[in-house]
C-alpha cells in the first residue's frame, strides 16, 4: 500500500473509531487497536511480534505512575481544601474573583493534578457562584480552563510525559527536553494572555459578587498536610537537579539528573504514599486512575505507529514543509490542531498525532522544532474548551443548573473561536520574527 493510501485509510479508521466510539459508548482505543492489527498485519505485512511492540509501554508506565501518586494526594481531599481556602480569602473582592479561580486551577495544575480532577474541583465552585449571582458561567469556566492549561505541561505532569515520549520515539529525540521546555513556556504565556483578554471581554470586574456564602474552611488534617509535603518534595526532586544542571553544568549533577525519570520517581512516591496510608489503595486505583484514558492513549498510539512505519506521516510533513510559505506553516499547524481537538482528545489523540509530523516538516522547511511543537500543542489545546471535546463536554456535564447550560454551551464555542484566532495571529507573528 502506498503511503498516501495508507494515510487515507488510517484517517478514516481514526474517524470511524471516534464516531462509532462516541455513538456506542465504546473506548476508541479498543477500536483503534483492532484497526492497527488489521491494517498492520493483513495489509502491510507487519509481523504480529512487531505490531505488539508498537504498544507504548514507556508512555503507559509513566502516565500510570504519575496518576497513582497524585491519586493518593487527591483522595485525601488536600487539593479541594486548598482551593476552597484560597477562594474564601478573596470572597470580598469580586473583581479579583475570576483570577482567584485562575490561581486555584493553576496551583492544582502545578501540583500535577489531572485536568479532569481540576475541573471536578473547580466546576462546582464556579457554577455555584454563577447560580447565586445569575451570571453567565463562561468567564469562570474560561479562567479555570486557562489556569489548568497554563501548567499542564510541567515536567511532572502526565501530559508532559505522554508528549515527551512521543518525541523520543522519533528522530528528534536527542533534544526532547529542550522542545518540551518550549512547549511548557508557550502554554504559560498563551493561556495567561487568553485569561486576561477573556477577563476584559466579559467585564470581569463586574462579573461576580460573593458576600458571606463561602464559609471558613477547616485546617488541613494530618493526612492532607503529609500529602502536600510529599508533593512539594516530589517537585523538588524532579525539578531541582535539572535546574542545577542547566545553571552549573556540573557533570556529577548531570549524571544524577539523568537517573531521575519522572515516572520512576512518581512510582517511588506512590509507594511512600501507600506505606503512609494516605488513602485506600483500592479506591485510588479504581477512582483516580482513568483506565479508559490509558487504553485510548495506547490504542490510538498503535494505529498512529502503523501509519508512521508505512511512511504516511512523512507524506503530510513533507507536503506542509515544502508546499506552504514558511510564514504560514505554524498558523496552518495551529488551525489543524485546533480543528482536530474540537472532536477528539487533545492530549491523547490530537497532539501525539501531529507531533509525529514535526521531524519531516523541520527537514523540509528548516523551522525550529521548538516553534513547531509549540504551535501544534497550543493549537490543539486552544479548542479543548469546545463543547464536543473532552474538557468542554466534561465541564458542560458538571453544570447541573439548567439555566446555565445553554449560555455555557454557546460560550464554549465562542471561547474556542476566540482562542483559535488569537493563536493564529500569534503563530503568524512568531513565524515572521523567528
Amino acid at each position: 500500500m502506498s503511503p498516501v493510501a495508507l494515510l487515507i485509510v488510517v484517517l478514516v479508521c481514526i474517524a470511524v473509531s471516534v464516531i462509532v466510539g462516541n455513538k456506542l459508548n465504546i473506548n476508541i482505543g479498543i477500536l483503534a487497536m483492532a484497526f492497527a492489527y488489521i491494517i498492520g498485519t493483513f495489509i502491510m505485512g507487519t509481523s504480529t511480534k512487531d505490531l505488539i511492540s508498537y504498544w507504548p509501554t514507556s508512555t503507559m508506565f509513566t502516565v500510570l505512575a504519575l496518576l497513582l501518586f497524585f491519586g493518593y494526594v487527591n483522595e485525601t481531599g488536600a487539593s479541594e481544601k486548598l482551593a476552597m481556602k484560597l477562594l474564601y480569602k478573596t470572597r470580598n473582592h469580586p473583581a479579583f474573583m475570576p483570577f482567584t479561580i485562575l490561581i486555584i486551577a493553576a496551583i492544582l495544575g502545578l501540583m500535577g493534578s489531572n485536568p479532569f480532577a481540576t475541573a471536578a474541583i473547580c466546576c462546582p465552585i464556579v457554577f455555584s457562584i454563577c447560580s447565586r449571582t445569575n451570571k453567565n458561567p463562561l468567564l469562570g469556566f474560561a479562567m479555570f480552563t486557562c489556569g489548568t492549561n497554563m501548567f499542564c505541561y510541567v515536567p511532572w505532569a502526565s501530559a508532559y510525559a505522554v508528549q515527551k515520549n512521543k518525541i523520543l520515539e522519533g528522530p528528534l529525540a536527542e533534544n526532547a527536553d529542550k522542545y518540551m521546555v518550549g512547549v511548557t513556556f508557550g502554554y504559560m504565556v498563551f493561556f495567561f494572555l487568553t485569561a486576561v483578554l477573556m477577563y476584559i471581554w466579559l467585564k470581569g470586574p463586574k462579573y461576580m459578587t460573593v458576600e458571606d456564602e463561602i464559609k471558613p474552611v477547616e485546617p488541613l488534617d494530618s493526612k492532607q498536610k503529609l500529602a502536600v509535603v510529599l508533593v512539594i518534595i516530589f517537585v523538588i526532586v524532579v525539578v531541582l537537579p535539572t535546574a542545577l544542571t542547566t545553571i552549573t553544568g556540573n557533570p556529577a549533577i548531570k549524571a544524577f539528573s539523568r537517573k531521575l525519570d519522572v515516572g520512576l520517581v512518581a512510582a517511588v512516591f506512590a509507594a511512600i504514599a501507600a506505606l503512609c496510608k494516605l488513602a485506600d489503595t483500592k479506591k485510588v486505583i479504581s477512582k483516580q486512575v482513568p483506565w479508559s484514558t490509558i487504553v485510548m492513549i495506547c490504542g490510538v498510539s498503535m494505529l498512529i505507529t502503523v501509519a508512521s512505519k508505512g511512511g504516511a506521516i512523512d507524506i503530510v510533513g513533507d507536503w506542509i514543509g515544502s508546499s506552504l510559505p514558511k510564514a504560514l506553516i505554524c498558523p496552518i499547524l495551529f488551525i489543524i490542531g485546533g480543528i482536530l481537538s474540537m472532536f477528539v482528545s487533545t492530549n491523547n489523540v490530537a497532539i501525539p498525532t501531529l507531533f509525529t509530523l514535526v521531524p519531516s516538516i523541520f527537514a523540509a522547511s528548516g523551522i525550529s522544532p521548538v516553534i513547531l511543537y509549540m504551535a501544534i500543542a497550543v493549537g490543539c489545546s486552544s479548542t479543548g474548551c469546545f463543547p464536543f471535546s473532552g474538557s468542554g463536554s466534561f465541564g458542560l456535564a458538571m453544570c447541573s443548573d439548567e439555566k446555565l447550560v445553554k449560555p455555557l454551551f454557546n460560550g464554549q464555542m465562542k471561547m474556542a473561536a476566540f482562542q483559535l484566532i488569537i493563536g493564529i495571529i500569534l503563530s503568524f507573528v512568531l513565524s515572521l520574527v523567528i
